[in-house]
């Protein structure tokens, strides 16, 4: 996935109006190059308010990422498939993931852990107990 900067994001996602109002004028003149000065006019008029409008509302949201949604490190949820240094599941939240016991040799079912680390769909978790008593 390609990071892009909110500018950049917003430039993309407006290209595609551009692109229309090129289109209509091109078959304009085609048609009807009568009134290409005035649907050009008009067709920018248009495409700089929809701009606008779009900036005023999206671009706020553009610096936000998905990735963010899943850092999870620290979050609490509870094993539901034995967790061993190879193997295990852990729900938390409505998702279940591949769990990992770094150093604590196998967690049982029903143990509340919390997530002390993320490697793609594979987190490392340890009990919740041993995390307050640290």
């Amino acid at each position: 996935m390609v990071d892009l900067s909110p500018r950049l994001k917003f430039i993309v996602i407006n290209l595609d109006e551009v692109l229309l109002l090129v289109i209509a004028l091109v078959i304009i003149y085609w048609f009807l190059p009568g009134f290409v000065v005035q649907v050009a006019i008009i067709g920018a008029v248009g495409l700089g308010i929809i701009i606008a409008v779009k900036y005023r509302l999206l671009y706020s949201m553009l610096g936000d990422t998905s990735g963010r949604y899943y850092d999870i490190v620290g979050m609490r949820g509870e094993v539901v498939s034995e967790v061993t240094s190879t193997d295990g599941r852990v729900r938390i939240g409505p998702e279940i993931w591949h769990a990992r016991s770094k150093d604590q040799g196998s967690i049982p079912v029903g143990t509340n852990v919390v997530v002390t680390k993320r490697n793609g769909l594979v987190i490392y978790v340890m009990p919740a107990e041993a995390v307050q008593s640290s």
